[in-house]
């Protein structure tokens, strides 16, 4: 008997969610093979996971963008599908000796979208001639957008355990107070009072000694407890973040969901409160324009930019094509707004800071809206 194929979202990590990506793809497609190729550290999307592969060439390849159809994925962001990888004009021929020796002919590739752009490429692939139908292709970008949410909800869990850590320290510091500091101020007060007895050439200095160590007690005290409780640098942009999406999730009901990437660091005032204003004008506009049921939410540190991006798809009652209207030669992408609008004051805000914030918008009842804010920043010592 078959077993039924997990479902994509329902695991602990990224590398399980990928590996019931492939068993489902190839389970509901029907198709020969299924793998992932998986973006590493550098950027490269190595094939991680695979069923049906015969071949160790195919096993090592590694994708770069433009190179083959995985990297026309990766510059087009779109599913990509060939009737005859050998024969396709479409693409490079950079993985087409790989591609012979695995025996592959017809073949699609999905993009899967993941915190901060592409996270993986889902292929699946038959050894004959033919172009994969648009169930096949359909039923793909349904898997790739399922494993994309369990990746956000992942990034999400990440960022609330480091997020409590910090709170947990701000408690623990709050007991100290409430306990030592008040011990070693009443040491202070009775050694203070002990001067009044008698001897006093002999009480005077053993008790200003007990007065100093508790006066040394409590400066290092105070000094622990600063140490507790300073937030992180960068972390402070973090938390403002994601307490404007609870406050956004609160008054509308839409569900905000979080990653955060990089490593933080401290950040220039004014491009700190352009990071949280663009936040909250993207989340209106989700409300008011996409009338979307939940925002994927990225802040990415990069070496010298921070990015803020917003994703979302349209909800049952949006006007995609009003708001989809304006497309440019880019295809999908958008001018922010007038200059007076909300998005418009962003975007001059953030050119005046040497960014920028792009807007793409597809009116596919599948498409995306994306919000993305992209600022220079170079570390920052208050």
């Amino acid at each position: 008997m078959a077993t039924a194929a997990p479902t994509v979202g329902l695991h602990e990590d990224s590398a399980s969610i990928v590996s019931a990506l492939v068993s489902r793809a190839r389970a509901v497609t029907g198709m020969d093979i299924a793998s992932a190729a998986v973006r590493d550290a550098d950027g490269l999307f190595p094939m991680t996971v695979y069923n049906g592969i015969r071949s160790d060439a195919y096993r090592a390849l590694r994708i770069t963008t433009g190179a083959g159809l995985g990297g026309l994925v990766l510059q087009t962001g779109e599913p990509v599908r060939l009737p005859d990888y050998h024969r396709s004009a479409l693409i490079t021929p950079d993985y087409r000796d790989a591609v012979d020796v695995e025996g592959i002919h017809g073949i699609v590739c999905v993009p899967v979208l993941g915190p901060d752009g592409v996270s993986a490429l889902l292929y699946a692939a038959v050894r004959t001639t033919g172009t994969p139908g648009d169930i096949a292709v359909i039923r793909l970008e349904g898997l790739a957008a399922e494993a994309g949410t369990g990746l956000h909800h992942l990034a999400a869990r990440a960022s609330q355990a480091e997020l409590a850590a910090v709170r947990q320290r701000q408690a623990i510091a709050g007991r100290l107070h409430d306990s030592i500091a008040q011990t070693l101020f009443s040491v202070g007060m009775l050694a203070h009072q002990a001067r009044g007895e008698t001897d006093p050439a002999v009480l005077a200095g053993s008790l200003a000694e007990i007065e100093t160590a508790a006066g040394t007690a409590r400066s290092e005290l105070r000094a622990t407890l600063a140490d507790l409780c300073r937030v992180p640098d960068g972390r402070g942009l973090d938390l403002a973040l994601v307490a404007e999406g609870r406050t956004f999730t609160a008054a509308s009901g839409v569900p905000v969901w979080w990653s955060h990437r990089g490593l933080p660091r401290g950040l220039a005032p004014e491009v700190t409160e352009l990071v949280i204003d663009a936040l909250r004008e993207g989340l209106r506009n989700a409300v008011k324009h996409a009338k979307a049921d939940q925002v994927m939410a990225t802040l990415r540190w990069a070496d010298a930019e921070v990015l803020l991006v917003l994703q979302m798809q349209w909800g049952a009652d949006a006007d995609r094509q009003t708001a989809g209207a304006a497309k440019d030669r880019s295809g999908h992408r958008r001018s922010p707004g007038s200059p007076g609008s909300g998005l418009g004051m962003i975007a001059g805000r953030a050119k005046g800071l040497g960014g920028q914030l792009e807007l793409i918008v597809d009116p596919d009842p599948d498409g995306l809206v994306i919000q993305r804010l992209t600022l220079p920043a170079p570390a920052y010592d208050a």
